[in-house]
């Protein structure tokens, strides 16, 4: 910390981010491993938050994969919490907490949407909305409203997750 702000220091990492694994690699992910990929994000995602940092960014360049693990990167926008202790937070910083985390879900939900959007080819001239383009199981339409904020958001992630598990368990049973 230096004059009242926080600094991130990073060692450097090789590796490609997802974004040029999905174009140049032309790497996919059908919906199960759509799933547990986000199920590998959500707990870097669950780990910064635990510790009060709030991403503010997640996006597909910012994911780098290094021994076939994603790291996430560039925390230029990221956020943190003022006070760590729970009882100490007012209402008003307790509903900041909750807009940025609600923010890191809600790119968590993009994230999701593109890489299932990455097996996706286009029958139709005519651009439908993801819920009648694409062929979900049920769990997995109502993770992505939840994360995308079109029905009650999340507001923790033993919620995400508990629906996210079910999601991971309806495509195995299925696929």
């Amino acid at each position: 910390m230096a004059n009242g702000s926080f600094f991130y220091v990073m060692s450097f990492m090789e590796g490609d981010n997802l974004e040029d694994q999905i174009f140049l690699n032309k790497k996919t992910f059908n919906e199960k491993e759509s799933l547990l990929f986000l199920a590998h994000l959500l707990e870097l995602v669950d780990d910064l938050h635990e510790k009060g940092i709030y991403h503010q960014d997640l996006r597909i360049p910012n994911i780098l994969f290094k021994n076939k693990k994603p790291f996430l990167i560039d925390f230029g926008l990221s956020k943190q919490s003022v006070s760590m202790d729970p009882a100490s937070r007012s209402l008003h910083n307790k509903q900041h907490i909750l807009e940025m985390k609600q923010q890191d879900y809600y790119d968590l939900g993009e994230i999701l949407l593109y890489l299932l959007y990455t097996t996706y080819s286009s029958k139709n001239k005519k651009a439908l909305p993801w819920t009648e383009e694409l062929s979900l199981e049920k769990e997995t339409v109502h993770l992505l409203k939840r994360l995308l904020g079109i029905t009650e958001p999340y507001s923790n992630t033993r919620d995400m997750s508990a629906d996210l598990h079910a999601a991971i368990k309806a495509n195995e049973n299925v696929h």
